[in-house]
């Protein structure tokens, strides 16, 4: 018997059962279901605390100012 080929059909096979595995036992949920109540303007909520956030710690997060205020 080949081993290489042997050593092959092992590893798929514990691969397949690894794949099967998780299908049978990790939920998948469609994107965005948890969150209903997510908009668009919330993205862009976002997006802006993600810059001003950025921007306060290029300024080495100051305490007090106009940075740390935004």
């Amino acid at each position: 018997m080949d081993y290489d080929m042997a050593l092959e059909k092992y590893y798929n096979d514990v691969l397949q059962c690894l794949h099967k595995s998780a299908e049978l036992c990790i939920p998948v949920v469609k994107i965005g279901v948890e969150k209903h109540w997510w908009s668009p303007e919330l993205d862009d909520l976002k997006q802006q605390c993600i810059e001003a956030t950025t921007f306060w710690r290029m300024a080495r997060c100051l305490r007090s100012g106009d940075i740390n205020a935004n």
